[in-house]
């Protein structure tokens, strides 16, 4: 197959196939999406563990997000509303606005905890506002605290229980990626091209052998 589109691709025709090709190809490349969230700007006294929950909308990845916190050594756990831990990646000390980069699968229609897991390190803001969306996720809590696990039922929800959108608590730059294989009604509205292209090719290298 590669070496039929190579081949294709030596005449003006094959190069417009090539294009094409990645065309389809290219509709099945990432999309992503970025939570900023606000500045945080209170240190937490008390709590164990803090963060954002939400729900994956489609399938997707969380990628990235910028960790805001007091400068202590952390793991930051993505959980499940019973608590499990279904992903975590640890922190260093002394990096009080961390970037980290990781690579969660995201299933549509689940709920999810992005939280931090030493006390007294997370950073905070009030917010009061409606819990922000992009095209992977929607944010259900922007502040969950928690001073007895990590199931969800032990979170004093944004410092009132039932309603987590009080403040803001730990993640910014929350950034998330979707992606789709083409359809096979993509490739096959391609093929006439196709074989128009390679039966010219093949026509020119029959003229020439005559």
């Amino acid at each position: 197959m590669l070496r039929t589109i190579r081949e294709a691709g030596r005449s003006r025709f094959g190069a417009a196939l090539v294009v094409a090709i990645a065309v389809v190809l290219s509709a099945g490349a990432a999309s992503a999406g970025v939570i900023a969230g606000p500045v945080l700007t209170s240190n937490d006294s008390g709590w164990i563990d803090s963060g954002l929950g939400f729900t994956a909308t489609v399938n997707s990845t969380l990628i990235s997000f910028t960790f805001q916190n007091q400068g202590l050594a952390d793991t930051v756990v993505l959980v499940d509303p019973l608590g499990n831990i279904l992903d975590q990646v640890a922190t260093a000390a002394g990096v009080s606005s961390n970037t980290v980069t990781v690579n969660w699968s995201l299933t549509p229609g689940s709920n999810y905890y992005l939280l931090q897991t030493t006390a007294n390190n997370g950073r905070w803001t009030a917010w009061g506002l409606a819990a922000p969306f992009n095209a992977e996720i929607a944010l259900t809590d922007t502040g969950d605290w928690s001073n007895n696990g990590l199931a969800s039922a032990n979170f004093g929800i944004g410092g009132a229980a039932g309603d987590g959108t009080i403040e803001w608590a730990d993640f910014n730059n929350v950034t998330t990626a979707s992606s789709s294989v083409p359809e096979p009604a993509s490739f096959i509205l391609v093929l006439p091209f196709a074989a128009a292209v390679l039966f010219r090719a093949s026509r020119k290298r029959f003229v020439r052998n005559e």
